[in-house]
């Protein structure tokens, strides 16, 4: 598995700056064929290797070999990790402290540094380090666990090892509310500049639920040794016009993709696999007799035939498990299904 570990360099000093500086501004002029520009070869190297077309205007990271890449762990109280830098200006580098997001680990045992790049933005820099690790996925799982996207939430789950779903991520749709009546605000006084940092700060705050949602279901998995299915909106997506336009919204709109991803390497990192399953009409069917049924509103599904009534999305969920169960075999059932209260459109009838 493969993913990158976002560092700020930080805590430089005046001459690790300046010529951390000249060697990005020399690959923006050496990538917009100013040749005889001061830069480390390697970079150069990187640069006629990776960038064919360049933009105008457009500024382009420092691509790292991964043979170049030397990160030290220190006690020191700067920084705990220590990057080297080669810059044409300086010989043999500068050393540079580094602050990732998650702990980086050290080249062995299965790691291996892989091309990485040092970008900047807002004025600071910052390496993002790819890293690949070998990892044994299980070959068999003692349950199940599946998500599904939901209206109101991010992933609505059920699982063998607990008889009640769980309902996540109902948050960012408020986040995106807040910011987007804020944004409102602000274009009546047209301030863009406020405009754009506003967005990057909501993309951030979106990025770090949708994270700690992806690391609680894949902790949960792993404890209870289960196998991860989530719904596929890919087939939804390509018909999205024979869709009403509360699903063609949800579509657009919510982060499912950036979900699923963050999903799929936080389950790689623990050898779990993930299944995705079609969602067509997991939505519609009964997860009790199977009939085809319908939304009473945005919140309830109530079934003619058998006249079930049940939160939609849990509907949903609980569909793509059974299907999942059917498919594979030898998966135990989900628990005796009793949803908690969160309000009158939620709760589940079991008559």
């Amino acid at each position: 598995m493969k993913k990158t570990i976002k560092c700020k360099i930080t805590d430089l000093t005046e001459r690790k700056r300046e010529a951390l500086e000249r060697e990005y501004e020399g690959l923006q002029e050496y990538l917009h064929e100013n040749e005889d520009v001061e830069l480390y070869s390697a970079n150069k190297q990187q640069a006629d290797r990776y960038y064919e077309e360049i933009k105008v205007g457009k500024e382009y990271p420092i691509s790292v070999r991964k043979d170049l890449i030397d990160i030290q762990k220190t006690d020191n109280k700067v920084a705990k990790y220590w990057l080297k830098v080669r810059v044409g200006s300086v010989y043999g580098g500068i050393n540079v402290p580094l602050k990732p997001h998650i702990q980086i680990p050290v080249q062995s045992g299965g790691v291996e540094y892989c091309e990485s790049k040092i970008l900047k933005k807002d004025g600071d820099f910052y390496f993002h380090l790819t890293i690949e690790k070998t990892v044994q996925a299980e070959k068999s799982y003692s349950g199940l666990l599946a998500i599904d996207i939901g209206q109101k939430y991010l992933a609505v789950s059920v699982a063998s090892h607990r008889d009640q779903p769980k309902f996540q991520g109902r948050e960012i749709r408020g986040i995106r509310r807040h910011y987007n009546w804020l944004r409102k605000r602000l274009g009546e006084k047209k301030l863009k500049d406020e405009i754009a940092r506003l967005s990057d700060k909501e993309s951030r705050k979106v990025d770090q639920k949708i994270h700690e949602i992806a690391r609680e279901l894949v902790e949960e998995a792993d404890e209870h040794d289960e196998l991860i299915v989530v719904g596929d909106l890919k087939g939804l997506r390509e018909n999205s016009e024979d869709k009403g336009k509360m699903m063609n919204r949800i579509i657009s709109n919510f982060p499912y993709y950036k979900f699923v991803k963050y999903l799929e390497y936080k389950a790689n990192e623990r050898g779990i696999r993930i299944l995705k399953v079609n969602e067509h009409y997991t939505s519609q069917e009964c997860s009790r007799c199977g009939a085809v049924g319908k939304r009473v509103n945005q919140g309830l599904f109530k079934c003619p035939r058998c006249g079930y009534e049940i939160n939609a999305d849990f509907n949903g969920v609980k569909n793509i498990f059974q299907r999942t169960k059917v498919a594979l075999g030898n998966i135990p059932n989900v628990g005796a299904v009793s949803e908690p209260a969160h309000n009158s459109s939620e709760m589940v009838s079991t008559s």
